[in-house]
């Protein structure tokens, strides 16, 4: 009858929405912060509505050119021109465009095209706002999951990556990040699951994500050192396809690799500059009249890339010092990892992945704008839905999501230590198996 007893005492609480399982204080909290955020989602509205998204324009301009047979990358609008590719923020004696983006991000901004850009616009951002709720979602609602790991994810992550400069610029600028940050959480979820066809998924995953962002192909190491089978299978078969699609698209690749070239400093020689005459855009373009218009006071940063620093002593004109000091150091962390970690959980290869790829930002010449930052919400989840995740590292972690944002104050090098406290988190949660166990069965 004792245990009865107990049973009939425990089984009420087993059966609360985790909501009502929190502390009083902590009711208040999830209350607050949730009003916050949808505060922020209007706040988000009218940057949609009022700001020309530069980002996205230059980024739809060079979807609607793919079957065009135009230099994607390379084109100027003159008059006489349609104005759906007209973009009048781009630099007209330039040799490039301003089109940063890999010809498999141009494919996604394709589904969106026929659009008129300012319905298009708020497509968009409301595009952007079901990848992140997917992120949170499927972190949130884990089975398992206790009450006060839900609070932590909530409130910390729900704070700062919904109500902060670093989502803010990101929905501004009509960026594609989250999409990165999105395949991220996708490939975590696949590679983690004991399904072998989950498995199989997580390496097609690989294989678009480096078709989107090439910079993804990193994952390759931590997937072939930890071998799947299933995964390994699943990166041959999607990358055979891609790699054809490239290849009879290579032209476009071609224009891809050699305005990188010119944005990195990887190259000495640039192609001409589309001579221009002078001329003033409309003042309303498809329709909208703001394509011109930036808020440019967000204060947010990270860590500054490598080549700008280097700058202020010197000047290192040849990009291929980037790429062996970048193969030294992966080449160090990976011999330090390898044993230790990879080829015993799954969290670990993603996570090592991901710090491949986020060191890449960090040591490449490329540019690399705030909105970059909104990728940590990846692995700053998978921290705070780990139950041993210490107290010390939530105060450092928020710390650095606090640098990041200049909060409480701006100070010079804030940035750089606020991310280098976020790297720090990542590099020790790898290295504590305890941790990825952990995060792995919740």
């Amino acid at each position: 009858m004792k245990l009865y007893d107990i049973f009939l005492k425990i089984a009420p609480q087993m059966q609360k929405p985790w909501f009502f399982q929190l502390e009083p204080a902590q009711k208040v909290v999830v209350i607050v912060v949730s009003f916050l955020i949808l505060v922020s989602i209007l706040k988000a509205g009218y940057y949609t509505r009022y700001y020309g998204g530069s980002d996205l324009r230059v980024g739809i301009v060079g979807a609607r050119m793919l079957d065009s047979g135009k230099a994607v990358y390379f084109y100027k609008w003159s008059p006489g021109e349609e104005e759906r590719l007209l973009n009048p923020k781009l630099n007209r004696d330039g040799a490039v465009n301003g089109l940063t983006a890999a010809p498999g991000v141009l494919y996604v901004f394709s589904i969106f095209t026929f659009l008129n850009y300012p319905t298009l616009r708020i497509i968009w951002g409301i595009f952007q706002y079901l990848l992140i709720f997917y992120i949170f979602f499927y972190f949130l609602f884990q089975p398992k999951t206790s009450a006060k790991i839900r609070f932590n994810i909530l409130v910390i992550g729900g704070l700062f990556f919904f109500c902060t400069p670093i989502w803010f610029l990101h929905i501004e600028r009509g960026q594609v990040y989250i999409f990165f940050t999105f395949l991220f959480c996708l490939l975590y979820q696949l590679y983690t699951s004991n399904n072998k066809w989950a498995n199989y998924g997580a390496g097609a995953i690989v294989a678009v994500g480096t078709y989107c962002h090439p910079v993804f192909i990193v994952f390759l190491i931590p997937l072939v050192l930890a071998f799947n089978r299933w995964t390994v299978l699943g990166l041959i078969s999607c990358f055979i396809p891609l790699i054809l699609h490239g290849y009879l698209h290579r032209e476009l690749w071609k224009g891809y690799l050699t305005a990188m070239t010119y944005y990195t400093g990887f190259a000495h020689f640039v192609p001409s500059a589309i001579s221009q005459t002078n001329f003033h855009y409309p003042t309303i373009i498809e329709g909208a009249k703001n394509l011109t218009l930036v808020k440019n006071d967000f204060i947010c940063g990270g860590i500054t890339p490598l080549d700008m620093r280097l700058d202020l002593f010197t000047k290192i004109n040849s990009g291929w010092f980037y790429v062996f000091l970048y193969l030294i150091v992966v080449t160090i962390l990976t011999i330090s990892f390898r044993k230790k970690l990879l080829k015993k959980n799954p969290v670990g290869v993603i996570l090592y992945g991901f710090l491949l790829y986020m060191i890449a930002e960090y040591i490449m010449p490329a540019p690399r704008g705030a909105y970059h930052l909104v990728q940590w919400l990846f692995p700053v989840l998978v921290f705070l839905h780990t139950p041993r995740f210490s107290t010390l590292k939530i105060v450092l972690l928020i710390t650095g999501l606090c640098f990041i944002n200049a909060f409480p104050f701006y100070l010079p090098l804030l940035f750089d230590i606020g991310e280098l406290l976020l790297v720090y988190c990542l590099v020790t949660f790898i290295w504590n198996n305890e941790n990825m166990k952990e995060a792995e069965s919740t």
